[in-house]
C-alpha cells in the first residue's frame, strides 16, 4: 500500500494508522464472509465515546459486545473470569505503530477517563466533573469537546434528502 498511494507521507502517523486500522477491517471481512462469521468489535464505552478507534476501521463491525461496559469493568469482568492480569492490566494500544499507548494518546489514564465519560453522560458540567473526580477542568472540557467531535463516528452516515 505504502508504495501505490499517491503522496504516501510515513511520518503522518494517525494517516496511516488509519489506513492500517482499514485495511485490518478489509481482511477481518474477508475471513469472516469465508466463513459465514460476524466480526466481533473490542471497543469498550470510554473509547466508544472518544472516539478512540477508526471509522470504517476498527470500528467497523457487526456487533460490540463491550462497548456498553467502561474499561474500569471489562478489567474486573476479565479478573472475575480467571483472564490472566498479564492481559487484564496490559496497558491498552491500537497497535497502529511502534511504542503507541492509548491513555498517552487520550492524555489521561483510563480511571480518569471513565469517571469522566460516565459524569459527562450523566448531565453533570465540567466544572463538577473536575470537582468530583480531581482532574482539571481544562482537561475534562478537552474530553468533552472530543466526546462532541466524534459523535459523528457513532451515528449512521448523514443522508442528504433530496425528497
Amino acid at each position: 500500500m505504502r508504495e501505490n498511494v499517491p503522496a504516501y507521507d510515513p511520518s503522518d502517523r494517525l494517516a496511516y494508522g488509519n489506513m492500517k486500522a482499514r485495511l485490518r477491517m478489509l481482511l477481518t471481512y474477508y475471513y469472516a464472509n469465508k466463513r459465514s462469521s460476524m466480526v466481533i468489535g473490542t471497543s469498550n464505552k470510554t473509547e466508544l465515546y472518544l472516539g478512540y478507534y477508526t471509522k470504517y476501521g476498527d470500528g467497523g463491525v457487526d456487533i460490540m459486545p463491550l462497548a456498553d461496559l467502561y474499561k474500569h469493568q471489562i478489567r474486573a469482568l476479565g479478573r472475575h473470569l480467571g483472564v490472566p492480569s498479564c492481559i487484564t492490566e496490559k496497558p491498552a494500544s491500537a497497535r497502529l505503530w511502534i511504542g503507541q499507548n492509548t491513555e498517552k494518546d487520550l492524555g489521561l489514564p483510563y480511571d480518569s477517563l471513565d469517571l469522566i465519560v460516565y459524569a459527562y453522560l450523566e448531565g453533570w458540567t465540567p466544572s463538577k466533573i473536575a470537582a468530583e473526580t480531581g482532574v482539571d477542568q481544562p482537561s475534562v472540557e478537552k474530553i468533552i469537546t472530543r466526546i462532541i467531535a466524534n459523535e459523528h463516528k457513532r451515528l449512521p452516515p448523514a443522508i442528504l434528502r433530496l425528497s
